[in-house]
């Protein structure tokens, strides 16, 4: 893999964990400079941040709900403000929860599409505010393929990442932004 990120400035939601762990560690070997947010894996975005550090690497873990529009704005303008710029945005932070339809309560269907959707619509809408003045950045959202096809047991979860899927491809129509076309393979979406 031959990334071109040295010197840029990343935000990884959620990346303490899983997925987000794993664009946040390829990205700061990379050569950019990581900003990790958590919302309660407060241990396991430090240790990931001592173990970019430990390897040469520049990393920093804030800690911010995003799904709360509040703490989206107060980290925005905290990156803004420290590193003057953002490059790339990895909007992957997320929940899953399962359960039939039938005993989804209507808290655990507002759960999933806070945490899952909403918190990508507003650190979309803040990463364009400030990728637009730069006139150049990067927006990766981190969606699932139960979005697109759905799962037993996952009608709310599904209906949160397929409302990422639909935000992601009109924002991008919006900002007049090229979109690579996709192609279910091996229950996976994959750039063609």
């Amino acid at each position: 893999m031959n990334l071109t990120v040295q010197g840029k400035v990343a935000l990884v939601t959620g990346g303490g964990r899983g997925i987000g762990k794993a664009v946040a560690r390829v990205l700061a070997q990379a050569g950019a400079y990581v900003i990790i947010t958590y919302r309660t894996s407060e241990k396991e975005a430090q240790g990931l941040v001592r173990e970019i550090t430990d390897i040469g690497g520049r990393a920093e873990a804030l800690r911010a709900d995003i799904s709360e529009e509040s703490e989206v704005a107060k980290l925005f303008e905290s990156i803004e403000s420290a590193q003057g710029k953002l490059d790339i945005a990895v909007l992957n932070a997320g929940i899953t929860k399962s359960n039939l339809l039938r005993m989804t309560s209507t808290n655990e269907f507002d759960e999933l599409i806070k945490i899952n959707a909403r918190s990508v619509f507003l650190c979309m809408r803040a990463a364009l505010g400030i990728m637009s003045k730069q006139h150049s950045g990067k927006i990766i959202s981190i969606s699932s393929i139960v979005g697109v096809r759905g799962n037993r047991g996952q009608a709310a979860y599904a209906a949160s990442k397929a409302a990422i899927l639909g935000l992601t491809f009109s924002v991008a129509k919006e900002a007049h932004l090229e979109l690579p076309s996709m192609r279910l393979r091996q229950d996976l979406l994959i750039p063609t």
